[in-house]
């Protein structure tokens, strides 16, 4: 009997463990791609960067909505702002809200092919 009941404790941590990983794991694949996104859209409008995000994070099946995102660009400066609030169910019936904040701000250096000859 002792050795089922450490089974089924051992089965739920295993379970909330996955559940939590997953869970992590789409949040820093979203990051990535909001980073890629600023690092790589230097020409992009900011609008058009948040848009990009969005859609990753739908393909992530990450709960954002069109208002936790904010894009901005300042002269060489892009940032870009998301914030979401993932619920997990680490055991059966016990969903934990998890809060992720994403602040990235990078400075791209506009690019040009003057002066080469």
């Amino acid at each position: 009997m002792k050795t089922i009941i450490k089974l089924a404790i051992a089965l739920a941590l295993a379970n909330a463990a996955v559940r939590a990983g997953l869970v992590a794991m789409a949040y820093y694949q979203l990051k990535d791609a909001a980073q890629q996104e600023v690092t790589w859209g230097g020409r992009i409008a900011p609008a058009e960067l948040a848009t990009h995000v969005l859609e990753k994070a739908a393909e992530l099946d990450v709960p954002l909505e069109a208002d936790g995102v904010a894009a901005s660009r300042n002269e060489d400066v892009t940032v870009i702002s998301v914030a979401y609030t993932q619920p997990v169910e680490l055991f059966p019936a016990f969903i934990y809200p998890v809060i992720y904040p994403v602040d990235l701000e990078f400075e791209v250096q506009a690019r040009t092919m003057t002066g080469l000859k």
